[in-house]
């Protein structure tokens, strides 16, 4: 059975946006950008984001 393009599309958009928020954690998202792409029957969504995360690490000196 056929899907909608529109409603996979958001789909896909969803999902997307759901792995990047795990993968950024308690980072922050600044910017997304979308592109969506149907070549051959295939729809193929591109998220683009500028995120912004602390990834600087403590460390004990001993002297």
């Amino acid at each position: 059975m056929p899907v909608d393009p529109d409603s996979a599309e958001q789909m896909l958009r969803e999902a997307l946006t759901r792995r990047l928020e795990a993968l950024v954690g308690e980072g922050e998202i600044l910017s997304t950008q979308w592109e969506a792409t149907d070549a051959d029957g295939a729809l193929t969504v591109t998220l683009t984001a500028q995120c912004l995360e602390n990834i600087a690490q403590t460390v004990v000196l001993e002297g």
